[in-house]
């Protein structure tokens, strides 16, 4: 395990402990204004050290690689991290805004955030195709299973969507289903790329990451957005949610680890 891989595992530990925290009732968000506040801070605090090992990642690349690729996907997966924490500070709804563009989801910032996640997650779309394509993967098959993964996200909205949500939030969520599915099938482009069920240990973590992505939003759009009424089930689902997304945030970020040890080998191959 590489000493970055390390840095997100514990990461990861630290904010799964707080949101077991949170779960149990050791630490609760609705209580006082203050504890919310800080519970909010301190996993914000989390997602930016994160970003910080991402930014580590991308310096050690740059300074071990000569790869283009690893390097132009390192700094993807930076930008794309960097998007989503914003993202991040939207959902923690520091302002308690309820109910902002209509009277039936309560929870509608998160809406809001997806004008920061879509585009953070197409650029991790984006690193995964570059990759695919430098490994041999043809467009067409991407474009296929994307179009495919897609379309089960968007036929998922309809199974769980309010229909009398509004148009702003109807059409940011319905569209953001589509990002969400093709995240996972860039996963499945990644294993292609290195051999499909062969595939290295590290393919296959990233992979796994961008199938969380998915399930990470999945989890949002049923359960936090539209679930029980367009109440949804807060806080325990934003638990449950910040489990696997920090998860999928801690294992994607390896990707330009994978590609700098590609590098690495065909050098030695080469001597």
């Amino acid at each position: 395990m590489t000493k970055f891989a390390r840095n997100g595992l514990i990461l990861w530990l630290l904010a799964s402990a707080m949101s077991v925290a949170g779960l149990s009732g050791a630490w609760v968000i609705n209580g006082s204004e203050i504890e919310r506040i800080w519970f909010g801070v301190a996993e914000l605090v989390l997602v930016v050290l994160l970003l910080i090992n991402g930014f580590s990642i991308k310096r050690w690349v740059f300074d071990q690689s000569n790869s283009l690729l690893a390097r132009q996907v390192a700094w993807l997966c930076v930008l794309s991290l960097g998007l989503c924490v914003a993202g991040d500070v939207v959902n923690r709804n520091f302002a308690q805004l309820f109910y902002q563009h209509g009277a039936v989801v309560k929870h509608d910032y998160l809406a809001d955030s997806v004008l920061f996640f879509a585009p953070g997650y197409l650029l991790l779309v984006l690193a995964l195709w570059r990759v695919a394509v430098a490994k041999g993967v043809s467009n067409r098959f991407m474009a296929v299973s994307g179009g495919l993964f897609g379309g089960v996200g968007l036929l998922s909205f309809f199974t769980m969507a309010d229909f009398s949500a509004g148009d702003y939030v109807l059409g940011i969520t319905g569209s953001y289903t589509i990002v969400i599915g093709v995240i996972s099938a860039s996963g499945l482009w990644l294993l292609k790329a290195y051999g499909g069920l062969s595939a290295p240990r590290a393919a296959w973590l990233v992979a796994i990451g961008a199938i969380l992505a998915t399930v990470a939003d999945a989890l949002i759009g049923n359960f936090w957005i539209y679930g029980n009424n367009g109440e949804g089930f807060f806080p325990a689902i934003s638990h449950i949610n910040w489990i696997v997304y920090f998860g999928s945030q801690a294992l994607v970020q390896q990707l330009p680890l994978l590609l700098a040890a590609d590098s690495k080998a065909a050098d030695s191959a080469t001597v």
